[in-house]
């Protein structure tokens, strides 16, 4: 971005460029929006990818985004130091909600949402902030000539994220899961999608649900559980820069056996403020939160708090308490999904505190920033809806 000097709309008054773009990085999406039409060099300037990452720095907001286990409608809400529980209702998720059940991921101010987790036919992009979407093109082989491993085991893992090497947005799927059979990755850029050669088909997903940090995807996995050497699950990442697999080992003082030797994997992958983190939870009501601190490296994991949280009956699961990467000061966050509640937790005094929510059936929790970042052949949302 030139070191140049703007003068103002209607003034012969001339404003340094450094604070016209403090100024306009500050203005809420829809003025910005209006302000790319005043004339060219508005437009590159907000179109700038400095700008948009000075943008998103000023803009930054943690969200709920939740989906009604009984009516299918979404929810969102914006949260912050003062304000933690304002609920807003989307009218375009509401008004779609035929076509988009699942929230696939968000990442640098796009969500991807898609009607399936098992087939996956439809996937689609969208911009929040700007109210714009894009539908990722449907694969042929969906209709017809699919091999015949996809045929047997159609089920997939989908995960979604930004390369910033790349610049690119990406739709990652992982075929199978159990094992690992192919992976297809869609561009945002190009618009296409590409198969990649798989050297894991001995690695089994354990969850679906994944975590994407540091322009990666992560899953728990194991590999072949007849070989009693093999069974510790580990941690596999796919890396959207080089499209391919890495292996990440978890804390060893993790527990992962039962008492009578079957497999136990009480953990759930979150991110923890910017940082790689584990969540486990065992049957006397422990919450802990493990952080790697330094990303890849393992002797780096650290367990950072032991909680513990209210006891519910046997049957509940341990995905009713999902860690948030919400910041205040240094509280925990946690959402129960039973109790629709943000339970707080003090890690100098101990104390917990519970938050109602404000809305039912949480099911998906997720961050996201507000974005100006615009999509190759996208549309208004309400022009897809209609």
């Amino acid at each position: 971005m030139s070191k140049r000097r703007n003068t103002a709309v209607g003034s012969n008054l001339e404003i340094p460029l450094e604070i016209e773009i403090d100024i306009l990085s500050r203005l809420p999406v829809k003025s910005l929006l209006r302000f790319k039409c005043v004339g060219k060099s508005w437009r590159s300037l907000i179109e700038d990818p400095s700008f948009l990452t000075r943008f998103g720095k000023n803009n930054d907001a943690f969200h709920f985004s939740t989906c009604s286990d009984q009516s299918q409608y979404f929810k969102r809400s914006r949260g912050g130091n003062n304000n933690p529980n304002t609920v807003w209702h989307n009218d375009f998720l509401m008004s779609a909600q035929g076509k988009f059940r699942f929230i696939i991921g968000s990442s640098n101010g796009l969500v991807c949402l898609t009607n399936s987790f098992h087939n996956s036919l439809n996937i689609y992009i969208w911009n929040p902030s700007t109210r714009k979407i894009v539908q990722v093109p449907i694969l042929d082989h969906h209709h017809s000539n699919y091999d015949n491993d996809a045929k047997t085991n159609p089920f997939r893992v989908i995960s979604f994220g930004f390369c910033p090497k790349l610049d690119d947005y990406k739709v990652v799927k992982v075929v199978g899961p159990n094992p690992v059979r192919k992976v297809e990755v869609y561009s945002l850029c190009t618009n296409s999608w590409s198969d990649i050669n798989v050297a894991h088909a001995w690695v089994w997903l354990i969850n679906r649900p994944n975590l994407f940090l540091n322009g990666a995807s992560h899953w728990l996995a194991r590999k072949d559980l007849l070989d009693p050497a093999s069974r510790r699950p580990f941690i596999m990442s796919f890396e959207f820069d080089m499209d391919g697999f890495q292996e990440i080992q978890l804390p060893s003082d993790i527990p992962y056996l039962e008492d009578d030797g079957s497999i136990s994997y009480p953990f759930e992958m979150v991110e923890y403020r910017n940082s790689l983190a584990l969540t486990t939870k065992y049957v006397t009501e422990v919450f802990e939160i493990w952080v790697m601190k330094e990303y890849g490296v393992v002797d780096s994991w650290v367990r950072l708090f032991s909680i513990q949280v209210p006891q519910y009956p046997i049957h509940y699961e341990f995905r009713f308490f999902h860690l948030t990467n919400l910041v205040e000061n240094d509280k925990v966050f946690l959402v129960d999904n039973q109790k629709n509640s943000l339970i707080c937790y003090n890690p100098k005094t101990k104390q917990i505190k519970n938050r109602r929510l404000g809305f039912d059936h949480v099911r998906q929790v997720l961050s996201f920033k507000v974005s100006l970042v615009s999509m190759p052949g996208e549309i208004n949302v309400m022009d897809f809806v209609g």
